[in-house]
């Protein structure tokens, strides 16, 4: 997982002969949706919060078409720029309880705690 974290790049790192450098194991299932986000400009902030387009992606941890898996979410949010690199954040749900297959019954964090 480390090289998908630590490159920069707005693409899923390949080895020496234009192959992925690791499997997808996880999150392998999700819908993805061009969104606009468009600001009231009530505020002092500059670049991406003055508006733009990205990709969302909602995904689960496990294929939720399978028999008896539980709908574990994520989702992440790329905001294109012009010039440099996407803007990127991730989102994972919180809370999730035993057999539960409402994918919005949770919050999303982007802070996970350790499970102690």
């Amino acid at each position: 997982m480390l090289p998908t974290f630590n490159l920069p790049g707005d693409t899923f790192p390949v080895n020496l002969f234009g192959e992925p450098a690791r499997g997808k194991w996880i999150h392998t299932v999700g819908s993805v949706a061009k969104v606009t986000f468009i600001s009231n400009g009530n505020h002092p902030y500059t670049g991406g919060f003055t508006g733009g387009t990205g990709i969302l992606r909602l995904s689960s941890a496990l294929d939720p078409g399978k028999t008896n898996a539980n709908v574990i979410p994520a989702a992440s949010l790329k905001m294109l720029r012009n010039g440099m690199k996407s803007g990127n954040i991730f989102f994972n749900g919180v809370g999730r309880s035993a057999g539960n297959t409402d994918y919005f019954s949770n919050t999303f964090s982007n802070h996970i705690g350790t499970g102690k």
